[in-house]
């Protein structure tokens, strides 16, 4: 006698096929979940991924708003043909034209914090760049794994590093620019040296960087970029070296100070903002100190000068009679300014009945400015008023 089935018992294969496709898909979600909260835990720093020997760090916090104005610069065709510079061509001009700055999704994308840091040795200049994924890590770290198979024109795979190499080709000149790109965790970092791009993701570079320059990096900002370098190399640079006056600040800069710039570039205009830290036992030692010590404010020239100002330069630190006792130190290294001044003393005594204090000093203001007008081709000087 056969037993019959049970209805109950009875499973029908459509049902089983949607309860073993909703479990992988549970199992699925619950990977991509896990996945996605580990991406999000395991992260680097910036730092990290920069060796601490850095020439300068250029830092923005949003690539696409930054960079779009400066690859739409018409003065950058003509400064890249310069010899140093022809190197990047190339890619400035394949990124000028990508198709990608159209792509509603680029902003979104490229709308992130990037780190670019420069190292200068003699001629030779490299630089690698870093950029955080932010919530796209947990794609970006499974790079390596699927883009090898994926056929993108100019993008290779070179299994040994671990890395990507990305081509692309001036039309115009058939030079070719060579990119290694490489990811670590939730960051992304290129190069046009591929060994400075694996020293710098084969270890954590973050002990290398001092407190300062973390926190200069990290602090908020008007400008889409600043810059941070070694004090003393920026106002190297930046004085001429035959000038005693301005070469004496140097030896005010501690060794490992760092400097902030910050700026923005378009073909109207560059505005630029420097500060440098100074080192506090050389300014206290210094003839300087007195001047070097007050308290910065904004200066009342600037409210006043009018629309047809095309240059100014403004000095605002302390009265005239300060600025002679701080800076007469320093002139009478190479010329002999206190004689000078005891004779023009003399005749001014001689002539006006009165000493160079009294007919300058006792009206003269803290502010002082040499200006550039439109329309004149000689420089105007302005002394502010003490007791107007």
């Amino acid at each position: 006698m056969s037993k019959e089935k049970n209805p109950s018992q009875t499973r029908h294969p459509i049902r089983k096929a949607l309860i073993t496709i909703l479990f992988l898909l549970l199992l699925l979600s619950l990977a991509s979940f896990l996945w996605f909260g580990y991406a999000k835990k395991d992260r680097a720093s910036f730092l990290s991924a920069i060796p601490g020997d850095y020439s300068l760090i250029l830092h923005t916090d949003n690539i696409w708003e930054s960079a779009g104005p400066l690859l739409d610069l018409k003065s950058a065709d003509s400064l890249l043909t310069d010899a140093s510079l022809a190197g990047y061509r190339a890619a400035y001009l394949a990124l000028r034209k990508s198709t990608l700055r159209q792509n509603k999704w680029t902003p979104l994308i490229a709308g992130r914090k990037a780190e670019l840091a420069v190292y200068m040795d003699g001629e030779n200049i490299d630089f690698i760049a870093v950029t955080d994924a932010g919530n796209f890590a947990c794609i970006t770290r499974l790079a390596s794994v699927f883009l090898p198979f994926a056929k993108i024109e100019g993008l290779e795979y070179i299994k040994d590093g671990g890395y990507f190499i990305y081509k692309s080709v001036d039309k115009n000149t058939g030079s070719i620019t060579k990119i290694y790109i490489k990811t670590r965790k939730n960051l992304i970092a290129a190069s046009l040296s591929p060994s400075l791009l694996l020293k710098a993701l084969q270890a954590d570079h973050s002990p290398e960087h001092p407190e300062q320059a973390k926190n200069l990096l990290q602090s908020k900002s008007d400008f889409p970029f600043k810059i941070v370098m070694r004090a003393k190399s920026l106002v190297s640079k930046a004085v001429p070296p035959d000038n005693i006056y301005l070469a004496s600040l140097i030896s005010l800069l501690g060794e490992e100070a760092k400097s902030l710039v910050e700026f923005r570039i378009d073909d109207g205009e560059v505005q630029l903002e420097a500060s440098i830290p100074l080192d506090g036992k050389s300014v206290t030692d210094s003839p300087l100190a007195p001047l070097l010590s007050k308290k910065s404010s904004t200066p009342a020239m600037l409210t006043r000068f009018p629309n047809n100002i095309q240059y100014y330069t403004l000095l605002h630190t302390g009265r005239l009679e300060e600025l002679k006792d701080s800076l007469f130190p320093i002139v009478q290294q190479t010329q002999d300014i206190e004689t000078a001044w005891a004779e023009g003393e003399a005749y001014a005594k001689k002539l006006f009945k009165s000493s160079i204090e009294e007919l300058v000093f006792s009206w003269a203001g803290t502010e002082f400015a040499l200006l550039g007008v439109d329309g004149s081709s000689d420089p105007v000087f302005v002394l502010q008023v003490g007791d107007e």
